[in-house]
Parts: structure tokens; C-alpha cells; sequence
């Protein structure tokens, strides 16, 4: 039966060599699941030693081969490239750190030749979610702009992996980048992240509002999980080890099913999604 509208999961991945392949996608299916953004994974689980903008083809072309594969198990699949916002910590034992900028800017280029092909529906990029120096931090953040100003110029969504919290300076480095702002996705948010459509921020108020922000957590995760069965909930984060009668329960409130059908709405609407 064709669902009413798409269940997308926007920062998906796969990893063959540490964690599961195309095949998890028959579990997300099972679970309602009809959309995914396959998003590129750090070099180094993709078996690959960046050092040449270059390099990180085999990572982009990886993805690309995942995402067919995921199509032909009847999922829709987008992809998203990009340069890992951890790289900076492999990269610095081996070079320094004018080096390490230069190769991820380099690397974010090569992607953005994806995106502009219409091999991939937008770039990824971000900063460290974890204590670094001075430093590490402003050399990540002019990474970043560099990712925001080419998301400016292929007009493409930039996803980005960044700490928690609201990260309200993205809004202006993406404004200074000459990006629209609505098109900057932060992968894991708060109802406070501005990054959500005021729009939207809106309608959530009370419990409603809670559960924007547990279900803004999940995360499909294809690396087995000790802590949590696979026979049970496929999900990670604060519904971890939930029943789905109880996701639902919990979500499934009047300010966030109307934020819901106001993003499914616009998720058709930008990336052309089909029954």
C-alpha cells in the first residue's frame, strides 16, 4: 500500500566493512521507512588515507554504489558527499594543520563536482562535537564556511554534524557565505537549533515541543549496538529500546503532526519525492 506521505530519514548510513550494508535498508522498509539521505562516512571507514583532494573520490563512489544498491531494494535513495568534520583529528597526525585545511577544503571541492553532475543532492560538512583546541576550531569553522559558500553557489542543502545545542553562528557564517539558510540542515538539533523554520518553531510548545526534540534524536543505525536488541526498536538516542507504539505515543502529538505535515510537504516539494 503507498503511504500517505514519505518517512525519510535524512543522514543515513551504510558501512560494509565495520557494520551492515544495502541489506539493513529491508529493516528500515519493515519499520515504514520509504526515503533515505545516504550520507558519505569518514575516509578512514572506507578504508581510505586522504592525501589529495582526489582521494576522497573512492569514498563519494562507495556511497554512490550503496545508494544503487538501496534503490534496487525498492528504497528511494539521495546521497550527500562531503568531508567528515572528524577528518581534522586523523589528519593532524600526519600533517599539519595549514595541510589538513587545505586538503579538506580540497575534498569538499571534489564534492561539490558531484552535486553539480547531480550525482549527489547536497554536501556535508561541520565542525568537532568534542573538546579541541583554539586553535583545531577555527580552522574547522573556515572549513565550514568554505562548505556553506559552495552550497551557496550549486544552490544545494549543506547538512552539517556539529555539536549539540543551537549553534546559532551558523546562521550568520551561512548568511555571510551567501547561502540560504533554509537550506542548512544540522543533522542532530533541539527545537531551540534556529536552524528549525521559525515557522515551525512555532507550533511546538509544551510536550509537544519534547517530543520534537526525542524524535529529532533517533537515529537508523547499521552498527550493531550492544545495549539494544536488534529484535526490538532499530533506533538509537533517547527512544533507544522504546516499543513503536510508544514512539508513536510520544511523538505523535497536535503540534508535532503538524510540524511533520508541514515538512513532508516541503520535503516533496524540494526533492521531488514520488509515491
Amino acid at each position: 500500500m503507498t503511504p500517505a506521505f514519505p518517512i525519510l530519514d535524512d543522514h543515513f548510513h551504510l558501512n560494509r566493512r565495520t557494520g551492515r550494508g544495502p541489506e539493513v535498508i529491508k529493516e528500515f522498509m519493515r519499520s515504514g521507512g520509504t526515503h533515505i539521505v545516504l550520507v558519505t562516512l569518514p575516509s578512514w571507514s572506507c578504508g581510505v588515507t586522504p592525501s589529495a583532494p582526489a582521494d576522497f573520490r573512492e569514498v563519494f563512489d562507495s556511497t554512490l554504489a550503496d545508494a544503487e544498491a538501496v534503490r534496487e531494494l525498492g528504497c528511494t535513495c539521495y546521497c550527500m558527499a562531503g568531508v567528515h568534520p572528524a577528518e581534522v583529528g586523523r589528519l593532524l597526525e600526519r600533517m599539519s594543520l595549514t595541510e589538513a585545511e587545505t586538503l579538506m577544503k580540497g575534498g569538499l571541492d571534489v564534492a561539490a563536482e558531484y552535486v553539480a553532475d547531480g550525482k549527489c543532492i547536497g554536501l556535508k560538512s561541520g565542525r568537532p562535537h568534542y573538546p579541541v583546541s583554539p586553535e583545531v576550531w577555527d580552522m574547522a569553522n573556515r572549513v565550514l564556511s568554505h562548505a556553506l559558500t559552495l552550497a551557496g553557489e550549486l544552490d544545494c542543502p549543506l547538512q552539517i554534524h556539529a555539536e549539540s545545542g543551537p549553534c546559532a553562528d551558523v546562521i550568520d557564517m551561512a548568511k555571510a557565505a551567501g547561502m540560504d539558510t533554509s537550506r542548512v540542515i544540522k543533522h542532530f538539533a533541539t527545537c531551540e537549533t534556529p536552524l528549525l523554520p521559525p515557522a515551525n518553531r512555532s507550533l511546538l510548545t509544551g510536550s509537544a515541543r519534547g517530543a520534537c526534540l526525542r524524535w529529532r534524536a533517533i537515529s537508523w543505525t547499521t552498527t550493531p549496538a550492544p545495549e539494544l536488541s536488534t529484535a526490538r526498536v532499530p533506533f538509537r538516542g533517547p527512544f533507544s529500546g522504546c516499543s513503536r507504539k510508544e514512539i508513536s505515543r510520544q511523538t505523535m502529538s497536535g503540534g508535532f503532526t503538524e510540524t511533520f505535515r508541514q515538512n513532508s510537504t516541503a520535503y516533496r516539494s524540494k526533492f521531488d519525492f514520488g509515491d
